[in-house]
């Protein structure tokens, strides 16, 4: 029996259950979150400044901590470091389903948008990874005065008004 979907089928449980595995690694509350959001990962990611990210993680804002003299590890950074890292693995797998699933739709239907559903997936995966980074270098830049949230650099991305010289989105630059 010919089953084209074998290999999207087989993809499709592996991130059914890395996504299972994600759930109990990543927190599933925060001491603070800003309206509207329900998951401390997705609040995570929308932060607007460093005083929005401690107060995510619980983490009080005070003179010797500015300084950074401080280093502080509460258990949420640890799980939420532990779950970007394992989602990793995770954005390979979701990344191989969405891009096999793509190419076997055009296989069938003969239809050649598919293949651009395809480089999307690809696209994708190149997004989350450095989404992913952003988030690790946020955590470990946590009590450094050089601080750059996620926020503002996706809505100025997104505005076109991101160029060459104007900002240093990424700490690690």
């Amino acid at each position: 029996m010919n089953n084209p979907f074998r290999i999207v089928g087989f993809l499709g449980l592996i991130v059914i259950a890395m996504s299972i595995v994600l759930g109990t690694v990543f927190p599933s509350k925060a001491p603070w979150m800003m309206d509207g959001f329900f998951t401390p990962i997705i609040a995570f990611e929308f932060v607007q400044s460093k005083d929005e990210v401690k107060r995510l993680f619980g983490i009080a804002i005070s003179p010797e901590q500015q300084s950074g003299t401080q280093s502080i590890a509460p258990p949420m950074i640890k799980a939420m470091d532990s779950g970007n890292r394992l989602y990793y693995i995770h954005m390979l797998f979701y990344a191989s389903f969405l891009f096999f699933f793509s190419l076997t739709c055009a296989r069938i239907t003969g239809q050649k948008l598919y293949y651009a559903a395809s480089i999307i997936a690809v696209v994708i995966l190149f997004g989350d990874g450095f989404e992913n980074i952003q988030l690790l270098s946020i955590t470990s830049n946590i009590n450094r005065p050089v601080f750059y949230a996620i926020g503002p650099i996706f809505q100025q991305f997104c505005k076109g008004t991101l160029q060459a010289g104007q900002s240093r989105p990424f700490v690690w630059l």
